[in-house]
């Protein structure tokens, strides 16, 4: 399963497929830093091939998002939000605001 970090910076080389991005542009659009986007591009890099996409990066242009096999990919992602939005175990669950919600949710249901 994606963490959120890989998530949103995946959503945003989504909204800027086949055109290069580079990791300050990512970084802005998600709210973290460059590095931590460089680090969560090389981890999504490897998940990403075996399921139907490719990152290529390229020195002074960034990075761009490819997909090369659109069923692979697009089954990939729906898995990946579903999972998201019904996190069951809270031990999936990385960020505080999400832990919370999630306690606040058994609580009242």
């Amino acid at each position: 399963m994606l963490s959120k970090k890989d998530m949103s910076i995946l959503a945003a080389l989504l909204k800027y497929q086949g055109s290069y991005i580079s990791s300050q542009e990512i970084a802005k659009a998600v709210g973290l830093s460059d590095r931590t986007v460089r680090k969560y591009l090389k981890q999504l890099e490897e998940v990403l091939e075996q399921h139907g996409a490719l990152l290529l990066s390229k020195q002074s242009l960034g990075t761009q998002f490819l997909i090369k096999d659109a069923i692979a990919f697009d089954t990939f992602w729906i898995e990946q939000k579903n999972q998201h939005r019904a996190v069951s175990d809270v031990t999936k669950l990385e960020v505080a605001d999400d832990r919370e919600r999630y306690i606040i949710n058994k609580l009242f249901f």
